[in-house]
């Protein structure tokens, strides 16, 4: 069994930019470096997310966001999509 993911806000050296990110959309990692195919289908639904807020791209097609993610990732997602439209 992989060892539990530390919660975004317990991360040490990840830069404050990078940790705002984790803990506002909920992403659970190992790491600010860990790659994203480590991450679960919905924490790598999230990063897509927050790459989206930080490139100045005006334009993010969405084809079926929710599909393999859970309830609470779900959730997340949501969210993240609705504060940025």
């Amino acid at each position: 069994m992989p060892p539990r993911s530390a919660p975004p806000s317990a991360l040490p050296g990840a830069p404050p930019a990078v940790a705002a990110k984790l803990a506002r959309l909920g992403i659970r990692t190992q790491g600010p470096d860990a790659s994203v195919w480590t991450l679960s289908g919905g924490n790598q639904q999230k990063v897509v997310l927050a790459r989206w807020e930080v490139e100045p791209g005006k334009l993010l097609l969405l084809d079926e966001p929710f599909q393999g993610v859970d309830v609470g990732a779900r959730h997340d997602i949501i969210t993240a999509i609705r504060a940025r439209t």
